[in-house]
């Protein structure tokens, strides 16, 4: 029998588990042995978090599938994080004993540090799975600074993890002679998968289109549709710029769907600086499972993603 501990950074609802880390999941229980287990951990944050009752429905339904749901508090960078992450620790050393896992497969390098600790102590293999540079694309777009404790302590961390590391999952072929330059590490075993999407929840056809967009009086409307965040790995007022031009070009007929979770003041603090009317562009959070809805009516969507040297080993959401 085979058990695993999967760690994740993310929220359960989060695009990224649904679309991304639950699919792969369900194809490692597939090729396990029957009675064997998964431990997938995940972390409530912000929108995301679910009720009690949608978290033991999920549980649950997962459990039949022999996944077994783990979750914990997000905490923002600072004291109270850490000692979360060291609590949880032990509690997952003790998981790892009791339920005799025999290996520990990281969700990227965040999940990954935390993965390195439990690997070193328990002597269970690490994996880490969709491994890319995280603590340089953040220096690299500007939300951290070189010199600033949080680039220090993860780009340490990634490089500790890559040295540790049994098998590594990365996105891009490069990544394995980026790992060689940067952390100094070579690994027994290194191969290369993509992002995984449903295709066929987002399967378009001319039916579909019409039917939502006059459900929704889009008829005659030209539709832009973005989904994720502003800011950060992403550009933000390069995003306002092209609405504008886009305002420019279409006028009325221009209707923006943007999917985020900026507050709508803040968004229409932008379209104020910019003089673009608050008529076009609708924002709101939608759940992962109401996405592609949006994309079947939608005529075109952007994906502005800043052109640092980094993303050339990563996958934007």
């Amino acid at each position: 029998m085979k058990n695993i501990l999967i760690l994740t950074y993310w929220s359960y609802k989060n695009a990224l588990i649904q679309s991304y880390t639950l699919p792969y999941v369900r194809i490692i229980k597939k090729n396990l042995p029957e009675q064997s287990k998964i431990f997938l951990l995940t972390i409530e944050q912000g929108l995301f978090k679910m009720s009690d009752n949608e978290w033991d429905e999920e549980s649950t339904k997962l459990k039949q599938e022999g996944i077994h749901l783990i979750r914990i508090k997000y905490d923002h960078f600072g004291i109270k994080m850490i000692l979360r992450m060291v609590t949880l620790f032990f509690s997952l050393k003790k998981l790892i004993k009791t339920e005799s896992i025999n290996r520990i497969h990281a969700w990227c390098t965040p999940a990954g540090a935390l993965g390195y600790f439990l690997s070193l102590f328990t002597r269970k293999p690490l994996i880490i799975d969709s491994y890319e540079p995280h603590a340089e694309a953040m220096v690299e777009n500007g939300s951290w600074s070189r010199s600033s404790i949080k680039f220090k302590l993860l780009f340490w961390l990634e490089k500790k993890q890559s040295q540790k590391a049994d098998t590594v999952i990365a996105l891009t072929k490069g990544m394995k002679e980026h790992a060689k330059k940067k952390y100094s590490a070579t690994f027994k075993k290194h191969y290369v998968k993509p992002a995984m999407v449903d295709l066929n929840k987002f399967e378009w056809d001319i039916q579909t289109y019409h039917s939502l967009r006059e459900k929704n009086n889009l008829n005659n409307k030209i539709v832009c549709l973005y989904a994720g965040k502003l800011g950060g790995i992403y550009l933000e007022d390069e995003v306002f710029d092209f609405f504008k031009a886009a305002y420019e070009h279409w006028g009325d007929r221009l209707q923006i769907f943007l999917l985020t979770d900026k507050s709508t003041k803040e968004v229409d603090i932008k379209l104020l600086r910019k003089e673009i009317p608050p008529t076009c562009i609708k924002t709101k959070f939608v759940d992962y499972k109401e996405i592609h809805s949006y994309f079947k009516m939608a005529d075109f969507a952007i994906n502005p993603v800043k052109p640092v040297p980094s993303k050339r080993y990563c996958t934007s959401i």
